[in-house]
């Protein structure tokens, strides 16, 4: 995110994907998969090539409202690494969803300012900020190097939830039914364009 707008970077594995990105006007770099580590850490170092103020961490299965980016916009400058308190898991195939809200930094709609990236990250030089050969416990590892770099945390609470992590058969983590607390699908929704509703019920 940079001060005129909102720029986008997509780390793709597959090249149909850049057909897709080409047609919406997304800049993307390419990467494999696996390890998941590996792949994004690359995307930081590309991402360091470009001239933004905020990055902030998506998904392919996660989608936020837009009004988080107004929250965001009035938080940056005023904190360097935030995260989301307050956000939900939603089952592909069933649309259950489950509330969460937790002490704990979650990947999903986490920004981190140039600065604080430059400084936990690269330090003068290149270093591993996500386990290069790694394909889990990414989250953990970028908050234990934000706090090495004595980088705090803002937990960002809202009244709804803002962000929902879509869990389909192929995630690392599955759908829990039984981790946080009931939402209701339809309560998500509202507020979503016709657009976004159409992408969340795609997945």
């Amino acid at each position: 995110m940079h001060r005129d707008g909102v720029e986008v970077l997509a780390i793709i594995s597959e090249d149909d994907y850049k057909t897709r990105c080409a047609k919406h006007d997304v800049q993307y770099t390419f990467s494999d998969n696996q390890p998941l580590g590996r792949k994004k850490n690359h995307g930081l170092k590309v991402a360091f090539e470009k001239d933004w103020d905020y990055l902030m961490e998506l998904n392919s299965d996660d989608l936020i409202h837009n009004g988080l980016l107004d929250i965001y916009d009035n938080l940056f400058g005023k904190h360097q690494f935030i995260g989301l308190r307050n956000f939900c898991f939603m089952d592909a195939k069933t649309k259950q969803m489950m509330q969460v809200n937790e002490e704990q930094m979650f990947g999903i709609g986490r920004c981190y300012s140039r600065k604080a990236l430059d400084r936990a990250a690269f330090r003068g030089k290149v270093v591993e900020f996500w386990q290069d050969n790694a394909s889990a416990g990414m989250d953990n590892r970028s908050a234990r190097m934000m706090e090495a770099a004595k980088i705090p945390a803002y937990r960002l609470f809202t009244d709804k939830p803002l962000a929902v992590d879509i869990k389909s058969d192929v995630n690392i983590w599955k759908f829990n039914p039984k981790y946080g607390i009931p939402y209701k699908y339809e309560d998500f929704k509202k507020g979503l364009s016709d657009k976004e509703i159409e992408c969340l019920e795609r997945l």
